[in-house]
C-alpha cells in the first residue's frame, strides 16, 4: 500500500488556509500552519492528545463556515465506564460487555459508511481507541453571513440528515450542531495507548494517506448546503406561524415566545438549573413540540449532557405533557426569580410604560 502524499503534507492540508484552535486539553488559536507540526511532536514526546478544530477558525470562539461533517462513534464513554465498574465487579464480565459494544459500534460504522458510498461520498475515516471519526467534507468551505445560533442549526440540519434514516447508538450527539467541536488530529499518536489513529477505508481497514483534495472531491455540495437552509428557514417559518395562550390570557405569536430573558442566558451557552426546567415550558410552547426536539434545543449549553436532559425531557412529557398541564412561567414570576432583564425587555417596557 502505498501513501498518495506524506503525513506533513497531509496534516499541513488538514490544517488550511486559516486558522485552528489547537488543544491537549487546553485550548488556544493560531493563524500559523506550521503550528501543526510542533504540536503535534510536543503532543506526541509528552504523551498528550493531539486535538485540532474541526472547523477553520476565525478567532478562538469564531468559525470561519462550514468545511465539513464530523461524527464520532464510540463504544463506551467515561459516563458508561463508571456506571459499568459500580454495576458489574467481575472485571472478565466487564470486558466482555465492552468488547460486545465495540462489535456492535464497528458493524454501525460500516452501516453508516455504506449508506455513504452509495451517495457516491467518499468520507475521511480515522479510528480512535474507542472508535471511529467520519468526517464528510464539502467541495469548499461555505461561510453563512449570519449569527451563529443559525449556522449551528444549518450544520445540525446537515447533521441529522445522515443519522436520521438510523437509531445510531453508538453515534455521539454532543457532536450535533456544535461548530467549535475539536477532535483528535488523524495520523497523531493517543496518549494513553501510544497507537497511531490511522485512516482506514469503508471496511475500517488500514488505508492510504490521500489528500484533502479527494476527499472534497467526493464529498458534499453546494446544493447539500443550500438544502439545509431551506430546511432551517421552513422550520422558523413553520414555528412563527404557531401561536399559544398564555396563562394571562393573551395570544403571543411564538416567533416571541422564547422570550429575552431566556435568549440572553442561551446567547451565553449558560443558564441556572431552574431556569433551563422553565425553559422546557417556553421551549415546547414555542413549537419544540417532541422529545428529541427538545433536546437538541438544549444542546448549545455548554455543560450539556445527553443523559441527563434526555431524563428531564422524558419526565416533563410523562409529567407534564401527557396531563396536559403546560403553561410558560408569567412575567411577574420570572421578575420574582430575578431573571427579568427589566428595561433591556421590550415585553417589560411596554408593561411598564
Amino acid at each position: 500500500m502505498i501513501n498518495h502524499i506524506t503525513k506533513e503534507q497531509f496534516w499541513s492540508e488538514l490544517f488550511g488556509l486559516d486558522g485552528r484552535n489547537f488543544g491537549n486539553p487546553e485550548q488556544w488559536f493560531t493563524d500559523n500552519p506550521s503550528d501543526i507540526f510542533p504540536f503535534i511532536e510536543n503532543c506526541t514526546i509528552n504523551r498528550l492528545p493531539a486535538f485540532m478544530s474541526i472547523q477553520p477558525m476565525k478567532s478562538h470562539t469564531e468559525p470561519v463556515g462550514i468545511e465539513k461533517v464530523f461524527f464520532d462513534f464510540d463504544c463506551v464513554n467515561e459516563t458508561f465506564l463508571k456506571q459499568l465498574s459500580s454495576q458489574e465487579p467481575n472485571i472478565t464480565k466487564r470486558q466482555a460487555i465492552i468488547e460486545q459494544r465495540r462489535l456492535e459500534m464497528i458493524n454501525e460504522v460500516k452501516f453508516f459508511v455504506q449508506n455513504l458510498n452509495k451517495t457516491n461520498i467518499r468520507p475521511l475515516l480515522v479510528r480512535t481507541s474507542k472508535g471511529y471519526h467520519v468526517h464528510i467534507y464539502f467541495d469548499n468551505v461555505y461561510v453563512l453571513d449570519t449569527n451563529s445560533d443559525y449556522c449551528n442549526a444549518v450544520y445540525i440540519q446537515i447533521q441529522q440528515n445522515f443519522l436520521s434514516s438510523h437509531n445510531y447508538m453508538y453515534a455521539d450527539k454532543t457532536v450535533l450542531g456544535n461548530l467549535r467541536k475539536m477532535c483528535r488530529i488523524p495520523l497523531s499518536i493517543h496518549q494513553k495507548t501510544g497507537e497511531e489513529c490511522i485512516i482506514v477505508n469503508n471496511q475500517l481497514r488500514p488505508d492510504k494517506i490521500r489528500s484533502i483534495e479527494y476527499y472534497k472531491l467526493y464529498g458534499l455540495k453546494k446544493a447539500d448546503i443550500t438544502l439545509a437552509i431551506k430546511k432551517v428557514r421552513e422550520v422558523k417559518k413553520s414555528v412563527k406561524a404557531k401561536t399559544y395562550q398564555r396563562t394571562e390570557g393573551k395570544s403571543i405569536n411564538s416567533s416571541n415566545a422564547i422570550r429575552p430573558c431566556f435568549q440572553k442566558a442561551i446567547h451565553y451557552h449558560e443558564m441556572c438549573h431552574a431556569q433551563r426546567l422553565a425553559l422546557l415550558l417556553e421551549a415546547y410552547c414555542a413549537g419544540y413540540e417532541d422529545q428529541q426536539s427538545l433536546i437538541d434545543f438544549f444542546r448549545y449549553f455548554n455543560d450539556f449532557d445527553e443523559s441527563k436532559t434526555r431524563y428531564q425531557v422524558d419526565y416533563f412529557f410523562k409529567n407534564s405533557v401527557s396531563k396536559g398541564q403546560v403553561r410558560p412561567y408569567k412575567c411577574k414570576t420570572i421578575e420574582e426569580k430575578g431573571w427579568c432583564l427589566s428595561e433591556e425587555c421590550p415585553l417589560f417596557r411596554k408593561r411598564t410604560y
